[in-house]
């Protein structure tokens, strides 16, 4: 699958983006603490500070904390996040090769016995994990959940590769051991044709095109692909990751991979890339 499709394979349902809460944190504990330092402030002489601290807690709460209500009880009804990598399921990243199944299952539910009403049909949605376990998605049928589900599934099975290619191309770009920034520099060298001090092409183009655009390579991987990419010319090395990243359910390596690829500065986006490998390593670690 391409990258201009990815962005058609993150789709929400009811819920809201399971990193919502970790770009709100900070104003929720300044929210915290200027509540705080505004009690505090009551032994002091004077009301001046009590007041204008009190006020701005209050104007916090207001401005950022009901927003954030408003989603949280959006999010408590169903909670379902259909991405490239998999489906986030109220906060429970599910990848695509652990579910064997999607199961649909309909009943019929009786009349409420008033004129009119026939009842109806009701549908159940869960899935079957390939260690025998059922995660169960919801009760009724949120408008496009099924075709989100079949379609983002569908792209990730036509998106194998040959294994021996992808270790080729994944070992041409890995971090090892090295820091973020000697790993950048490294990556940019690959990118204009020059490794290791020798005057060697690095791998080819459309190699690193296929890796950035694999929904089955490590998040880290295809960073690492945008960055070489980038060095040797291609303008829409950058656009491709954020793609990449909207498509992402995986709500820490969406970020990550953001944060890659909005990176201006040389330590800003060696940092970035090293978090982006550390989340990585965690991540298939488990």
């Amino acid at each position: 699958m391409s990258a201009d499709g990815q962005g058609r394979h993150r789709r929400e349902f009811g819920g809201f983006p399971a990193d919502l809460l970790a770009r709100r944190i900070i104003g929720v504990r300044a929210i915290v603490w200027l509540a705080m330092a505004s009690v505090v402030s009551m032994a002091l002489p004077g009301n001046i500070l009590h007041g204008s601290l009190l006020g701005l807690a209050l104007f916090g709460l207001g401005y950022g904390g009901a927003p954030l209500a408003a989603r949280l009880f959006a999010a408590s009804r169903v909670g379902i996040v259909v991405g490239s990598d998999g489906i986030l399921v109220r906060g429970q990243l599910v990848s695509y090769p652990e579910i064997s199944s999607v199961r649909y299952d309909w009943k019929h539910e009786p009349s409420s016995g008033y004129d009119g009403d026939m009842g109806g049909l009701e549908l159940s949605v869960s899935l079957e994990l390939v260690d025998g376990d059922r995660i169960h998605l919801t009760d009724g049928f949120p408008d496009g959940l099924r075709d989100a589900i079949d379609e983002a599934r569908a792209a990730w099975a036509a998106g194998e590769r040959d294994s021996e290619e992808e270790d080729e191309e994944s070992d041409a770009v890995a971090r090892g051991e090295r820091t973020g920034l000697v790993w950048l520099r490294a990556l940019r060298r690959i990118g204009k044709g020059a490794a290791g001090g020798y005057r060697t092409f690095g791998p080819h183009v459309d190699q690193m095109s296929r890796l950035l655009d694999d929904v089955r390579s490590r998040a880290s991987d295809r960073a690492a692909a945008a960055i070489v990419l980038a060095s040797s010319g291609d303008p829409t090395a950058t656009s491709k990751l954020r793609i990449a990243a909207e498509a992402t359910a995986n709500p820490l390596l969406r970020a990550r991979l953001k944060e890659v690829a909005d990176a201006r500065e040389d330590a800003a986006l060696a940092e970035a890339l090293e978090a982006l490998d550390e989340a990585d390593r965690e991540e298939h670690a488990g």
